[in-house]
């Protein structure tokens, strides 16, 4: 019987561990594609210094929230996406508004990747289930 509990307090706690790290990911998400949406909005107002400071909030976010993420998703796929994050201040800063909407493009779908490709199927279904209570 012993054995029994301890082997559902590991279950348990595996289970928990799995759910605050997709918590944690969609927190992350969520945080991120709202600056790229608020730096989307500042370049079509047409306020560069606007521009700037976001892209710069954005990048210094996304060096915080990198070394959460490289625990419980793979390195490849943040590294993907710090690639792009770290060109988005200079592009802004010499106004390349072109190529800075092309970068935030690719920085939103490789974050939205991430979160397509580490969360089961099941996670979407709960979410949904829950919203029609």
């Amino acid at each position: 019987m012993k054995r029994v509990k301890i082997a559902v307090a590991i279950f348990a706690a595996t289970f928990m561990i799995c759910i605050a790290s997709l918590i944690h990911l969609d927190y992350v998400r969520t945080r991120m594609l709202a600056h790229i949406g608020a730096i989307e909005d500042a370049i079509a107002a047409g306020e560069q210094a606007e521009v700037i400071i976001r892209c710069e909030a954005f990048c210094d976010d996304w060096q915080k929230s990198e070394y959460g993420l490289l625990v419980h998703v793979r390195h490849d796929k943040v590294e993907d996406i710090t690639a792009v994050v770290a060109k988005l201040p200079a592009l802004a800063e010499y106004d390349h508004i072109g190529d800075l909407k092309a970068e935030l493009e690719s920085a939103q779908i490789l974050i939205q990747h991430v979160w397509d490709s580490e969360t089961p199927f099941w996670w979407e279904n709960i979410g949904k289930a829950f919203a029609a209570c």
